[in-house]
């Protein structure tokens, strides 16, 4: 891609946020989650990984990152993404036109898959580096019970996502107007071994519902006294919530499909599966 196999080409690390290596981390891993696990769903290793450049499939995702966000070609600096205008970035024109035989390269279905794509990983990059933190706000007030992940998760890149409901009867302690409502996410899998979980909202509430602070734990029971673990990097996305879910009627019968109720918040957040049978408890520092 741009100017493959130029011997002149150099790999040069632009950082679009902080140099504080926590966020640079938080970076990397924004783009492991999105743009890189993409090089690796559409092979893209068989050119990107060593042999053409720009590298930004490269076994070291480090390294890949450094690729991606910006290269020294010549006397010009590449980047292949633009996080202020993520849908004008320089990648998408290589999506499906043909720039190599495969399937993926040659496919222009493949660019919106990439638009999607790029537009998830912009919005997490700006958001890491606007300097946020990771540490709520204030600390959950109330909790959910914990549900166990789906049997069958789609991936990021095919099917419609899968969709964890938390009974908000469940509520401890009990909010009114939430006796017959459910806290809605949807779950896709970025690779073998990474959730992505984004859309979080409320529906069959029978008040407007403010909610401030949404925090998620990761456990291995659904046992309430086992406590959880956050997500390492990117839950400040849902951590720094502050909305309104409007009434929601809960459609009768509950499709399997995601509801139409209002999403709480723009940005996904990731998860390291812990033993594929995992399960999730939300916490959250107001719900009134």
């Amino acid at each position: 891609m741009l100017s493959s196999c130029n011997p002149q080409v150099e790999p040069r690390f632009f950082s679009q946020g902080s140099n504080n290596d926590i966020l640079k981390a938080q970076q990397v891993l924004a783009f492991q989650s999105t743009f890189y696990a993409f090089t690796k769903s559409q092979g893209c290793v068989k050119c990107h990984a060593a042999n053409v450049s720009p590298h930004f499939a490269s076994p070291d995702v480090n390294n890949a990152y450094g690729w991606a966000t910006g290269f020294r070609n010549g006397s010009t600096v590449a980047k292949l993404i633009d996080f202020d205008n993520p849908l004008g970035s320089v990648i998408i024109d290589y999506a499906g036109n043909s720039h190599c035989s495969d399937t993926p390269c040659s496919n222009p279905d493949i660019r919106p898959v990439i638009q999607n794509v790029l537009e998830t990983w912009a919005a997490a990059e700006k958001a890491i580096g606007s300097g946020g933190s990771a540490t709520p706000s204030k600390q959950p007030k109330f909790f959910t019970g914990s549900l166990k992940v789906p049997g069958t998760i789609p991936n990021i890149f095919g099917a419609a996502p899968a969709v964890l409901r938390f009974p908000l009867s469940a509520l401890k302690p009990a909010v009114p107007g939430l006796q017959n409502a459910i806290f809605e996410i949807e779950v896709q899998m970025v690779n073998d071994f990474e959730y992505r979980l984004s859309k979080p909202k409320i529906a069959g509430n029978t008040i407007s519902i403010s909610v401030k602070d949404i925090t998620v734990y990761i456990k291995q029971t659904d046992d309430p006294l086992t406590p959880g673990n956050e997500d390492s990097s990117l839950g400040l996305n849902w951590h720094s919530i502050e909305a309104n879910s409007p009434i929601f009627v809960i459609p009768s019968p509950l499709p399997n499909s995601p509801l139409g109720a209002q999403s709480l918040a723009p940005l996904p957040i990731y998860f390291q599966t812990s033993t594929k049978a995992d399960y999730f408890t939300l916490g959250f520092a107001e719900l009134k």
